[in-house]
């Protein structure tokens, strides 16, 4: 894949990880992402 998607990629899991710690495992968030 391209750098800039696996770097977006990488992002994006950071920041739902994030979201998982603020609002909950079982957040919507998380689960839209997938």
């Amino acid at each position: 894949m391209l750098p800039c998607f696996h770097l977006f990629y990488s992002y994006s899991t950071h920041l739902s990880s994030m979201l998982d710690v603020t609002y909950g495992k079982y957040s919507p968030y998380r689960y839209s992402s997938l």
